[in-house]
């Protein structure tokens, strides 16, 4: 069979989706060496060069560098007003599948949509991950134009035929509840966590990252884009509130780039009376990560909304205990291996951050359950769903072209 997957967020962005995306990919090329692959891509630099793809018998990457690309690099840097997000909204998705049905993707028997391309040609099979629908339970966290076009996408996801991956039973039930997508239309496929680099590490691997980073071990860990709905003022008022119960040494880590709406948090860091207890380390190389969540007395994880929280599982699968949000799907992946507060209610947050802090021996229990409950996320797994996932896809889809065909 000849999948096409849309790679387009390799070179988007930073983040969960771009770190999703790298993880099928890679994954797909090294395990299925029978299907064929065609990695779509759209913009004006060139393809991310996937290690495994130059060693795979059936895979090509085709990019288009047309006007589409010229409207999504547009779409970038247009001044955020209504006008040009109901404009590009509507071109992008519109614009892709005329060009992609017509030009590339004709005789493929699947297409992977992402948060960039959605395509619906017949007779191949339509597949989509949704992640989460925060633009709809919670707009004021985004941008007009990302709210406007991520409408498109759920548009798309409720057409008929369309086959739904969700990377939770949160997002699951919100696509039920919010969208009226039927139960069985959606498949639940939970992304991983690389237990090669995400693992309890030995001194001499941590310390030389951490002081590069100006760091020394014991700190408050934050990792995530930096943006509204990661609650990072929360979290702030937090760590205030906990130097005020007793907890006067450590330091607040804020790890991940800058997003969109991103000024408030700022704002909040350089207004703090223990600013200077509070670094911001922008994105890191996802090589230094899994030593500075080893660095880590815990991870904090206040969001609002997650439809994963990749995060929480990197925390545990490194053995450092995490506090996050009692809600959307950290309760999910966290269990009963952490703790989780009301993220509204920053008391609540630090006096749990100031009970891990206080009892080593706590910390070491939640720890160790933690890394039991990670090993349950694999990248591996994932991709073997999502392939058993393309294969039901591909089947149904002749199924029902079949069907059309029979003689009335």
């Amino acid at each position: 069979m000849r999948f096409g997957i849309d790679i387009t967020p390799l070179s988007a962005g930073k983040g969960g989706v771009q770190n999703y995306t790298r993880a099928l990919v890679q994954g797909l090329l090294g395990l299925d060496r029978r299907n064929e692959y065609r990695l779509f891509h759209n913009g004006p630099a060139s393809p991310f060069r996937l290690a495994t793809a130059s060693s795979h018998p059936g895979v090509e990457i085709l990019t288009w560098r047309g006007k589409l690309a010229h409207l999504t690099a547009t779409a970038r840097q247009l001044p955020k007003s209504p006008a040009a997000a109901a404009i590009l909204a509507k071109a992008l998705p519109m614009r892709s599948s005329r060009i992609l049905k017509d030009q590339l993707l004709a005789g493929l028997d699947l297409f992977h949509s992402s948060d960039v391309f959605l395509w619906d040609n017949a007779p191949a099979a339509n597949l989509i991950t949704v992640f989460d629908l925060t633009t709809i339970l919670f707009p004021e966290f985004h941008t007009e134009l990302n709210v406007r076009i991520h409408a498109r996408k759920i548009a798309f996801v409720k057409k008929p035929g369309v086959d739904v991956v969700a990377i939770s039973q949160c997002t699951k039930n919100d696509l039920v509840k919010h969208c009226g997508i039927s139960p069985e239309r959606i498949r639940v496929i939970y992304p991983g966590c690389d237990p090669r680099l995400f693992r309890p590490l030995p001194e001499e691997d941590v310390l030389p990252v951490l002081s590069a980073h100006g760091l020394e071990r014991g700190y408050i860990l934050a990792v995530g884009t930096i943006e509204p709905r990661k609650n990072l003022v929360g979290l702030i008022s937090a760590f205030e509130i906990l130097a005020r119960l007793g907890s006067r040494s450590e330091r607040l880590v804020l790890v991940g780039a800058k997003g969109w709406l991103s000024r408030e948090t700022f704002a909040r860091i350089a207004s703090s009376p223990l600013r200077g207890r509070i670094k911001w380390l922008d994105h890191v190389p996802e090589s230094d990560l899994p030593q500075l969540y080893n660095g880590a007395a815990l991870l904090a994880y206040p969001s609002f909304y997650e439809g994963f929280g990749l995060p929480i599982v990197e925390a545990m699968a490194c053995g450092v205990p995490v506090v996050a949000a009692d809600r959307s799907s950290a309760p999910e992946l966290v269990q009963d291996t952490g703790l989780l507060v009301d993220p509204c209610d920053p008391e609540e947050m630090a006096r749990a951050m100031q009970s891990l802090l206080a009892d080593r021996a706590r910390r070491r229990e939640i720890a160790e359950k933690g890394m039991a409950r990670a090993r349950f996320f694999s990248w591996e797994r994932m991709v073997r769903e999502i392939l058993e996932a393309y294969r039901e896809a591909v089947e149904s889809k002749k199924r029902q072209l079949a069907a059309t065909r029979l003689p009335s």
